[in-house]
């Protein structure tokens, strides 16, 4: 092994563990790469930082920073350089997440626990329409020009269920990630009673039959 391939052997081992460790000590969710770039993209050692983001605006912020290449043709000369630039990036992103005002909470606030009951019950009065539509499509014969399994029947219904709930949440001012988060929750539901996703299979299985 030459001296060189040994710094940057080095250099890169200590940047490794200077990410781990800001990693750890982070009150955040930071997350810092160094990855191979192809001669495509560039050529060189990518090292990048990013926090994950609890809002729209913490992921915009995040555009176009936290990030330096290093040419692999400058990769010898710099690789004691390495653990700085991780310090770089990631205290380029804490700062740019942490200039943001705090986000706005989701106004649903409940009163009494009444409000909560009449809430559930919209959601469940909801949720049941938009199943029957949902049904009354699949097993319209005249919406499919050839016959679906039930697999791509359920993907179908599946999309069609984000798009709708990515709309509201787009229309009330939910996040992203408080979207996600929702889907999240409801899947652990959906898994600890399998009822409708039962019944979405069955649907499918239906429509195969009726085509």
């Amino acid at each position: 092994m030459t001296d060189d391939q040994s710094a940057v052997g080095k250099g890169i081992a200590d940047a490794l563990r200077r990410a781990r460790a800001l990693e750890e000590a982070s009150t955040r969710k930071l997350r810092i790469r160094l990855a191979p770039i192809s001669e495509e993209e560039g050529g060189g050692l990518r090292i990048s930082a990013r926090i994950a983001a609890l809002s729209d605006d913490e992921l915009a912020v995040q555009e176009g920073i936290g990030s330096r290449l290093v040419k692999w043709s400058d990769l010898d000369q710099r690789a004691d350089e390495l653990a700085d630039l991780v310090e770089v990036v990631a205290r380029e992103v804490s700062s740019a997440v942490n200039k943001l005002p705090p986000a706005a909470p989701v106004d649903r606030f409940f009163e009494d626990d009444r409000q909560l009951q009449e809430f559930s019950e919209l959601v469940e009065t909801y949720s049941d329409a938009v199943f029957r539509a949902a049904t009354a499509v699949v097993n319209d014969a005249s919406a499919w020009r050839e016959p679906v399994s039930p697999g791509t029947t359920a993907e179908a219904a599946m999309i069609a269920g984000l798009r709708l709930a990515a709309l509201a949440a787009f229309s009330v001012g939910v996040s992203s990630h408080d979207l996600v988060n929702s889907l999240q929750d409801e899947v652990v539901r959906m898994r600890s009673g399998a009822e409708k996703a039962t019944t979405l299979s069955v649907i499918g299985k239906r429509a195969k039959l009726s085509l």
